[in-house]
């Protein structure tokens, strides 16, 4: 999963850096990058380790449901929270009505990656 994580946000390429700020492989925003323990994000080896802790986190917070937790890697848990209560569910085909286009795309395009 991680590296079909690595392959929708960066294309495996470890000196991407988005318009929002996100960096390396795994597109980690330097907020989330700190509160993993990743001290240098252009690093590979702790940028994936970063990513992999990120995805475990997101796994358990939405109780291994993967749309739920690929989505809060993309578009932050906060996102998806408020997505959820909005929706009055976790079924992702009610949820990702509320989340951005992007988010939509992109879970299909990791679990497309993936299987």
């Amino acid at each position: 999963m991680v590296a079909a994580v690595a392959r929708a946000e960066s294309d495996f390429n470890p000196k991407a850096k988005s318009r929002a700020g996100a960096m390396g492989l795994m597109q980690l925003m330097p907020g989330t990058a700190r509160g993993l323990g990743v001290k240098d994000p252009w690093n590979v080896n702790q940028n994936a380790l970063g990513g992999a802790k990120y995805l475990s986190q997101m796994l358990k917070k939405y109780n291994g449901n993967v749309q739920l937790a690929l989505a809060a890697y993309n578009a932050g848990p906060g996102n998806v929270d408020k997505a959820i209560s909005r929706a009055k569910s976790r079924s992702w085909s009610l949820v990702s009505k509320y989340l951005p286009k992007e988010t939509q795309n992109y879970v299909p395009k990791v679990l497309k990656y993936y299987g």
